[in-house]
């Protein structure tokens, strides 16, 4: 049976090695999450290029790879969506963590991802946050135009309908990536045993 950690400094250090651990994870997630964007904006470019082409693909088979790629697409974003949702996830149990360390340290030792993060990162006006949105509406704008191409080649209205439900389920996902975070950060300082801070 393991001793049970007692002491400060032991506890610590614990937090420190889970914390170091899971920011590189995090780092992780992050580069895929940037060449999952370049393969989005790949397989548009794709599109875009074969659209205005003369001679690359025959016509009656440029339905068939606008099918193709628009499906690929929405695999890459529904991904692209999954990563974003374990960055949040992995970001909300560092905050906790740096709360608990706090607390064991009896002064801020640790704000990055607890304080810093939230206001100056994730905050409704940081350049961050403006940039997640203006991301997220990019992918709805190339959506757009692929639903627009697709109906110009194949001039069959389901194929727009399809694909517009596709748009609305993976914007909701990458929406609801961002309203969990501070669920699971109150839930992760429950299971942590973090005090609840004097209000000043």
């Amino acid at each position: 049976m393991n001793a049970r950690i007692t002491d400060i400094s032991d506890k610590v250090k614990v937090i420190l090695n889970e914390k170091e651990g899971l920011r590189q994870e995090q780092c992780d997630v992050q580069r895929l999450m940037h060449r999952t964007i370049l393969a989005f904006l790949l397989a548009f470019v794709t599109v875009l290029a074969t659209y205005f082409s003369e001679g690359l693909v025959r016509e009656n088979y440029k339905a068939i790879l606008f099918l193709s790629l628009s499906q690929v697409q929405v695999l890459l974003f529904l991904l692209f969506c999954s990563l974003l949702s374990i960055a949040h996830v992995r970001a909300a149990y560092i905050a906790a963590l740096e709360h608990r360390l706090n607390q064991l340290a009896g002064e801020n030792l640790n704000v990055w991802e607890s304080e810093i993060c939230p206001k100056y990162v994730m905050g409704a006006t940081s350049p961050c946050f403006i940039t997640y949105a203006v991301q997220g509406i990019g992918y709805l704008l190339i959506f757009i135009t692929l639903i627009y191409l697709s109906y110009d080649v194949t001039e069959h209205i389901l194929w727009g309908v399809g694909l517009t439900i596709e748009v609305l389920v993976v914007l909701g996902l990458y929406l609801w990536s961002f309203a969990k975070r501070k669920e699971i950060e109150t839930l992760a300082k429950k299971k942590l045993g973090v005090k609840r801070e004097n209000p000043e």
